[in-house]
């Protein structure tokens, strides 16, 4: 009889639902008062689930874009890996702060619009980026022609810094070496700050989108359902990133200036790609994509089933957290009733802050949040020059690489894992415990593709690496050279026997290289005289490469398995009403704890791996060269008196990460034990 009657309030329930909400505005696509009929076909859940898909792919091309894109920046603007590191830092100052309160008022209006505005933030960063290019130009003295009108300053004749200037003065090579200041320490510092600022905007428009569409869309389907919508929202989201990739990849193959070819190509230490010509495009796609986002209504219409489906499932005691979005519409519509003064809200705020805090599961999934962020922004947001380095690829073969690195192979492990979730209703004691088996795959699944992936550049340095780790470019035959590190053309000399690879002409002792039927003549070049130069590295790439690339692409399936299980139970954990603001407080953690310190600490730790700096007129820029060993393993002089008890960290980039993936796994295997109980498709789970 209970049955019955539970049964029956929740169809009256459905109606009144219906009923309430059946006229209003917020039930419309539309904005700013215009609400044509045709658009009406769009307000339904699945076209809003075509446009949230759309916008995953938009958001994960920018993310990506960024980092494929992040060492034209470092060689356009001269900054090193712990001034990018700090750039990332404070840009991630403005979402950590507003997050949980978006989250809080975006929760309570029209999270559509919010969503928009969060969009059109995006949009606003990128295309500051493209006026960044405009306010601060390339270093010209990189291109040839700029070089040339420099050859006839006193006593150079017929030499640059590219070449061996023994018989020059110190005052003329002083002079010499002025005109060709590549580093401007005043454009750095204010080119700086205003990456701050565009990192802070962008952060803060992906933050809003994040905190209020997860819960816009859990809203408006069926529980049950949930699951298989969000894989496809997360699976498509995946594609965003290898767009990115490909996009940075294809801006970077045109010189940053296009309207000044230089003489090298792009696999040159020395070139600069079009960063800027992919953002460019993105904010205008995005802007008006922005509009789309903000037309869907401010409460999605649903089936009287559907509805009858939640409100069982809460009770018809708990109707007011099953209809709140019903309340908040009325409140909207008759403003001399809302209750929600400011006082109301800050009480309200801290009241659901406080629901939060002793929430035992969302805190362990926090905790693993943290680390899987700590680690895995590093790894990702350095990978393009990891493979640069390592494996000796342009910085356009780099991001393409760095993109198809797996992406693929998650979709087929995400829309997998939703799949049997949806069909099989999974414990959320089975979800917990995969989605910790796929930390601890990933972790060491990271340090086995470390070891097989060394390609022994070390003993191809442009240079003799010293006992101190330190690279000695300056030997007896350029002794008195003047050589710097303003450019770097590494070059390599082949004999009989051997074969040496130098920093550039200048340290191979070369004092002219004149071109002889097209090719270039190093006869005169006193360390190696006899033997066959050739400009680049003596070593090419290297095959391990795709050993990589193929063991990535298998962990990331193994791994993508447990990412729908891990957003379901963060959105099942708490009460329905508290949705988003848990996503923003996992934000805010996430980002003060995982993303505040993560780019100071990878770039710091990579920094120490530099062999060989820029450095024009007393100013160090980017890095050259890099001890490839270290750049792998995960110690730096810095963590020395730790590897005693801590010998992992002997890794660097992946062994880093591979031990913030293992805490991150600790923390799941508390989120199994905690979860158990948890009704994740509206049915008891044991």
């Amino acid at each position: 009889m209970q049955d019955g009657q539970h049964d029956l309030s929740s169809a009256s329930l459905a109606r009144l639902y219906q009923e309430k909400n059946s006229n209003l505005e917020g039930n419309k696509c539309g904005l700013c008062n215009f609400y044509p009929t045709w658009l009406q076909r769009f307000a339904n859940p699945r076209s809003f689930l075509v446009c949230f898909c759309i916008k995953n792919v938009l958001q994960g091309m920018i993310f990506t874009y960024i980092i494929g894109i992040e060492t034209s920046i470092e060689r356009h603007f001269q900054f090193d890996g712990k001034t990018i590191g700090m750039l990332l830092t404070l840009g991630e100052v403005g979402p950590v702060i507003t997050a949980v309160w978006i989250s809080h008022l975006g929760s309570r209006g029209n999270k559509p619009l919010w969503m928009g505005i969060g969009m059109l933030l995006i949009a606003v960063s990128l295309f500051f980026c493209f006026t960044m290019y405009l306010l601060f130009p390339p270093p010209q003295s990189f291109i040839s022609s700029e070089i040339n009108r420099h050859l006839d300053a006193p006593g150079i004749s017929q030499r640059t810094e590219t070449f061996c200037r023994s018989n020059v003065t110190t005052q003329n090579s002083t002079a010499f070496d002025d005109t060709l200041c590549t580093i401007n320490p005043v454009n750095r510092r204010w080119a700086f700050a205003a990456w701050v600022f565009v990192y802070s905007l962008m952060g803060i428009g992906a933050t809003t989108i994040y905190v209020i569409g997860a819960p816009y869309l859990d809203d408006s389907i069926p529980n049950n359902d949930s699951p298989f919508y969000f894989a496809i929202t997360i699976a498509v989201r995946i594609i965003g990133p290898v767009l990115g990739y490909l996009l940075s990849s294809f801006c970077l193959t045109f010189y940053v200036d296009m309207g000044k070819r230089p003489d090298w190509k792009s696999d040159d230490p020395r070139w600069i790609g079009a960063w800027w010509l992919g953002a460019l495009i993105l904010a205008i796609v995005i802007a008006l994509f922005a509009l789309i986002l903000a037309s869907f209504p401010r409460i999605m219409k649903r089936k009287d089933n559907d509805i009858a489906e939640n409100v069982s499932s809460y009770g018809v005691g708990d109707m007011t957290t099953s209809s709140t979005a019903t309340l908040e519409l009325s409140e909207h519509q008759n403003p001399n009733t809302n209750s929600d003064t400011n006082k109301n809200r800050l009480a309200e705020f801290k009241e659901a802050l406080r629901r939060l805090l002793r929430n035992p599961v969302l805190l362990c999934s926090c905790g693993s949040s943290i680390f899987t962020i700590l680690g895995l922004a590093g790894y990702f947001v350095w990978l393009p020059k990891y493979f640069e380095h390592e494996f000796r690829l342009s910085k356009s073969n780099a991001a393409m690489y760095s993109g198809l690195s797996g992406n693929v192979t998650m979709i087929f492990g995400v829309l997998l894992s939703g799949y049997l979730m949806k069909k099989y209703h999974p414990s959320s004691g089975q979800v917990a415990a995969i989605v910790a088996v796929s930390k601890y795959v990933y972790a060491f699944g990271l340090l086995l593709i470390m070891l097989l992936s060394d390609c022994n550049f070390m003993s191809d340095l442009p240079g003799s690496l010293q006992m101190n780790g330190s690279l000695k470019l300056d030997i007896e035959c350029n002794e008195g050279c003047n050589c710097g590190t303003v450019q770097f053309l590494p070059i390599c000399f082949r004999g009989t026997s051997h074969q040496q690879t130098y920093f550039s002409p200048c340290h191979a002792g070369c004092r002219e290289a004149p071109s002889l039927n097209g090719s270039v003549d190093y006869s005169s070049c006193m360390c190696d005289s006899l033997s066959l130069a050739t400009p680049g590295y003596c070593m090419g790439t290297c095959s391990n490469l795709y050993i990589y690339m193929v063991l990535l692409a298998v962990i990331k399936l193994v791994v993508s398995v447990g990412a729908v299980g891990n957003l379901i139970i963060d959105l099942r954990c708490v009460e329905e009403r508290d949705k988003a603001l848990a996503l923003g407080f996992l934000a805010t953690m996430s980002g003060l704890l995982g993303f505040l310190p993560n780019p100071i600490i990878y770039g710091s730790l990579i920094d120490s791996s530099c062999l060989a700096w820029e450095a024009s007129c007393g100013e160090k820029g980017s890095c050259w060269v890099y001890n490839t060993e270290e750049f792998r393993y995960c110690g730096s002089k810095a963590f020395d008196c730790y590897l005693i008890i801590l010998p992992v960290f002997r890794y660097k980039l992946h062994g880093l990460t591979s031990a913030c993936l293992m805490i991150a796994g600790a923390f799941e295997v508390l989120t199994y034990f905690k979860v158990k109980g948890l009704s994740l498709f509206n049915n008891k789970n044991f």
